[in-house]
């Protein structure tokens, strides 16, 4: 037997609890949810995210006991990644499923669904006799490019660097697209396009400039999309990259290829608004700050029986 005392800081628990309030609530359910739920629907699945991930437990109102010790993810560890959402999709009296939503510093999210089977001892303790923890990812994973001058980065530093290292050197030696910034003289710049949601075994990830792809590696779920284009920035006729996903392996619509997201070398300003079209008042009313009333007109007394 393994026992863990679940522990989470007030901001992160009172958000969750937010979160299940909104996403977890039975459509029939009529009023607040019992305390019980909210435990259920929270704690548990928190509490077995957490120890996938090998967080330190804390103080809490919940004890969760397992039939067997949680398999610590050596994924979670290595990229230093913490729980961030709990959403619960179903929950009963001994079985709950949903996703759990990890995080780290640089931005990147990996996700997993859950399914716990539990049972009930009373007094707030819960024993959890099965759990399933499957990996899975987004149906529009986030995308992020950068312009590097082409230079110091080099074929074995692309093909060598860990993903989060070369994510961290993309952000700190790139060139702005800035508003309002003056064009630059056309030069060499490796463009760099970083899947922040970590893919499933199977799936692609690919930039595309005028229909020629560039190369693309992956590590452990990660994937950055390279190619050396000649251009200015901040250019008077802007170039657009197309970022293409193509779902991974054990995913829903596995091999479905999908347009994602869209960059240009040049910052283009937002649309213009819409004109606002002249309403005349209507005859008999006035305007008011927030639409019309009517003119106080002999005909509109109140009448007295």
């Amino acid at each position: 037997m393994y026992d863990t005392t679940h522990r989470s800081s007030l901001p992160g628990f009172t958000a969750l609890l937010i979160l299940f309030l909104f996403l977890a609530a039975p459509a029939a359910a009529q009023g607040p949810l019992s305390d019980q739920a909210l435990l259920r629907g929270h704690l548990i699945p928190a509490a077995v995210g957490m120890r996938m991930a090998g967080d330190a437990p804390g103080d809490s109102p919940l004890i969760v006991s397992f039939a067997a010790r949680p398999r610590i993810s050596g994924f979670l560890k290595t990229n230093d990644a913490h729980l961030e959402k709990v959403a619960l999709i179903r929950y009963g009296e001994d079985r709950l499923t949903g996703n759990l939503y990890y995080g780290n510093a640089l931005g990147r999210a990996a996700y997993y669904g859950f399914d716990i089977r539990y049972a009930a001892k009373g007094n707030g303790r819960y024993h959890v006799k099965g759990r399933t923890i499957t990996p899975f990812e987004p149906l529009t994973p986030r995308a992020e490019i950068y312009f590097v001058p082409a230079g110091p980065l080099s074929p074995s530093m692309l093909k060598t660097l860990p993903p989060d290292e070369l994510l961290r050197w993309a952000r700190q030696n790139r060139e702005p697209v800035a508003p309002f910034g003056r064009a630059m003289p056309v030069r060499r710049y490796d463009v760099l396009c970083f899947c922040m949601d970590r893919l499933m075994d199977g799936a692609r990830w690919e930039l595309s400039l005028n229909g020629q792809l560039g190369t693309t590696r992956s590590k452990g779920g990660w994937h950055v999309a390279h190619m050396a284009v000649d251009m200015a920035l901040n250019a008077p006729q802007p170039q657009t990259f197309i970022v293409f996903h193509t779902r991974g392996r054990k995913s829903v619509n596995a091999g479905a290829r999908s347009r994602v997201a869209a960059f240009t070398n040049a910052h283009l300003p937002p649309p213009a608004p819409l004109p606002v079209p002249h309403i005349p008042v209507p005859q008999g009313m006035v305007r008011t700050k927030n639409g019309y009333k009517a003119k106080n007109l002999p005909n509109l007394a109140p009448w007295r029986p």
